[in-house]
């Protein structure tokens, strides 16, 4: 928590997952695998939109 707010980190990259890391631990806390390269990602609301690189576009609904 910082400044009152709960924080978060996703990353995403070439290799295909979508990581969620413990900022506290520094260590990894969840982690989904889009099963392509992933070119862009956006996160609006709870959803994470991930441009891949064979030409999809996939929606990843996250949790708290």
């Amino acid at each position: 928590y910082f400044g009152g707010k709960k924080r978060r980190l996703l990353s995403s990259g070439l290799n295909g997952f979508v990581i969620e890391w413990n900022l506290l631990e520094g260590t990894v806390k969840a982690k989904f695998n889009a099963s392509c390269a992933i070119w862009s990602s956006q996160m609006i609301g709870k959803l994470i939109y991930l441009a891949c690189d064979d030409g999809t576009v996939k929606i990843v609904k996250v949790k708290k």
